[in-house]
Formats: structure tokens, C-alpha cells, sequence
């Protein structure tokens, strides 16, 4: 097996569409493929999302809702604020200018927020990391990791899941 198809099946299983075992050192590779992603592990529920993309947007809600969960999605900082107390993670989508003051209380409550934006807009990421973002990425690794992200930050019944 090369190392790029080990690579590659590293984030099928991140994905959670395989269950592998891999030890290269032995020789051992044993795969599951499930062909969907493991909800055993996923407790659904409510994420909230700020972005005026509307493709962009029923992406991440296609996403969502084969992983189980539901989004609302808010084209306003006012209605991802309303949207939120009840989620268990928030998205914010800093592609578009975001009034992250507007956000304060979503920032310093319980809900864990993820933004994302382009790799090149340096200045969103600053903003978003000094508005108190819990995890900032880039849309393509959001777009690549978006299960894995919402299982290591999602809130469980008003904690955070461990990661």
C-alpha cells in the first residue's frame, strides 16, 4: 500500500465513511468500508449558521442533515444570535464581512462556534481568532472535515465534547 492511499484512507476513516485498522510496520490493513458515515458516536441536534452563500449554504445543510443534525441558517449576526441558544455548535462563514461584535454573546456563552473563510483572507482569520473563536479553518478543510469537526466540538447537554 503507498503512502498516499494510506493518506487517503486515514481520511475516509476521519470521515467516518470506513472503519480501518492500519499498522504498515506488520503488513496488517483491515478495512470496513460503510459506505455512511458512523452515527453510533453522533448525538444530532440543532447547528446554527451564519452565511449569505445560499449554495454554499444548502452544502453544509446536505452535509448536516445525513450526519443527523439540523441547521438553521441565518443570513443576519441578529438571527444566528436568536438561532443559537438552543444549538449545539454555531458556523460562521467569514467569506462575507461579519460584525463579530454583534456576536459577543455567542462568543462568550456555552455554544461552541466554528468560523471559516478562504486560506488567503488573512485578516478573517485574525478577526475571527480575536473575537474568541473556538476553532477557525479554512473552507477547505471545512468542507473535508466538517463531521469530524462537529464530533470533537459539539456541545453534549452543555459540555463540550472531549477531544
Amino acid at each position: 500500500m503507498t503512502a498516499s492511499s494510506v493518506r487517503y484512507w486515514q481520511r475516509m476513516a476521519e470521515t467516518g465513511y470506513a472503519h480501518i485498522t492500519l499498522l504498515p510496520q506488520l503488513g496488517i490493513l483491515d478495512l470496513d468500508l460503510t459506505g455512511e458515515p458512523d452515527m453510533s458516536e453522533t448525538q444530532p441536534g440543532l447547528v446554527s449558521a451564519l452565511s449569505r452563500d445560499v449554495f454554499f449554504g444548502m452544502r453544509i445543510r446536505t452535509v448536516l442533515k445525513n450526519l443527523g443534525y439540523e441547521m438553521k441558517l441565518c443570513k443576519t449576526e441578529e438571527e444566528l444570535v436568536d438561532a443559537t441558544p438552543g444549538a449545539i455548535m454555531a458556523l460562521v462563514d467569514f467569506n462575507i464581512p461579519v460584525d463579530w461584535d454583534a456576536l459577543d454573546s455567542i462568543l462568550k456563552g456555552e455554544v461552541p462556534v466554528l468560523a471559516f473563510g478562504s486560506h488567503t483572507n488573512v485578516d478573517g482569520f485574525r478577526a475571527a481568532k480575536a473575537a474568541g473563536v473556538t476553532r477557525v479553518v479554512s473552507n477547505g478543510e471545512f468542507s473535508r472535515r466538517l463531521p469530524a469537526l462537529l464530533t470533537q466540538y459539539r456541545r453534549n447537554g452543555g459540555e463540550m465534547a472531549e477531544e
